[in-house]
């Protein structure tokens, strides 16, 4: 299933998947919790979120916060969020290893990065990408224990060192995305 990040669409799957364990101790807490912080994150209209769930491969489970002025799908710029025990931010350079690097380098010859400043994952089958979460690995349990809870009252805690840290990396990494699309037209 993938779907934009609404109440709707959260709802929606919690009553298709509400048989699944991974789903309903994994995943719905973190979308709940993750579409509480869209909510926050108001000023950065130029992201489009989205969640995904594969109820066989819970690899492809995650959120995608895709850059809005993106032109083109093969130069897709994105955002990634692993809905798994850990946090972790994850951000694409396009849909190819070729792009990437290309991009790559562009971006360090012209000083707009520094090589190294970022880890760098790349595996069989997996685009290479930038690991963006460097100072925060976990969600605070108590909040997502909040939307665990079968009783949620109307008070949706926020969890701010993600918050935070979305708002860090969304600063840096949106005008490069900028960059990218004024430079690879």
């Amino acid at each position: 299933m993938k779907a934009e990040l609404n109440t709707q669409n959260i709802s929606q799957a919690e009553d298709l998947f509400a048989s699944n364990t991974n789903f309903i101790l994994t995943v719905l807490p973190r979308i709940k919790l993750l579409y509480a912080i869209k909510k926050e994150l108001k000023a950065y209209h130029d992201l489009k979120w989205s969640f995904e769930f594969d109820h066989v491969n819970i690899n492809h489970n995650r959120v995608l916060i895709e850059y809005l002025p993106s032109f083109n799908k093969e130069l897709a710029l994105f955002y990634e969020i692993p809905l798994v025990q850990k946090f972790e931010l994850r951000s694409f350079l396009g849909n190819s290893s070729v792009h990437f690097i290309d991009i790559y380098n562009f971006l360090i010859d012209n000083d707009y990065i520094r090589e190294n400043q970022f880890t760098i994952h790349a595996e069989y089958r997996k685009i290479p990408h930038f690991i963006l979460s460097l100072k925060v690995r976990r969600y605070q349990r108590p909040i997502l224990n909040h939307y665990s809870s079968l009783e949620q009252d109307s008070i949706n805690p926020i969890d701010d060192t993600i918050l935070d840290e979305l708002k860090r990396n969304f600063d840096l990494f949106n005008p490069i995305f900028k960059l990218i699309i004024d430079n690879f037209r």
